[in-house]
């Protein structure tokens, strides 16, 4: 009984191992964090498409939410541009700017927001949307 049940634990194992599929980003940040200083008027941060096809990419930032829809988030910083094109092998600037609100954060202690980057790729050649 010990044996069989091992062989189904392997088999299992070896069915996600094949199952399991990599993805590859498209579009990359250069940077893993964003830190705001109190003093900044704004900040940059820096993305390219190192894919071989223009992908459209929205980014908000949020309170860590995630019921939450980019539109319903109150934050005090403001991100432009929120939709962009990114042409293949190019890269785009997003810009973070602090809201007046920002004032009302406290001063004591760090405030945690999360930056949200969606890459919207292309729709592959050949297919046809079904009606």
């Amino acid at each position: 009984m010990l044996f069989r049940g091992r062989k189904f634990f392997w088999g299992l194992v070896c069915l996600q191992v094949a199952l399991t599929t990599t993805g590859h980003a498209e579009i990359v940040l250069h940077g893993t964090r964003v830190i705001y200083p109190s003093n900044a008027r704004e900040i940059t941060l820096q993305l390219s498409n190192n894919g071989t096809a223009p992908s459209l990419v929205q980014a908000w930032i949020d309170d860590g939410n995630a019921k939450s829809t980019p539109d319903e988030t109150n934050v005090p910083f403001i991100i432009t541009p929120p939709i962009s094109r990114v042409e293949a092998t190019k890269g785009q600037t997003l810009r973070i700017t602090a809201l007046p609100t920002t004032s009302q954060l406290s001063q004591q202690q760090e405030s945690i927001f999360w930056l949200n980057v969606l890459d919207i790729p292309p729709k592959p050649e050949g297919r046809t949307q079904q009606g």
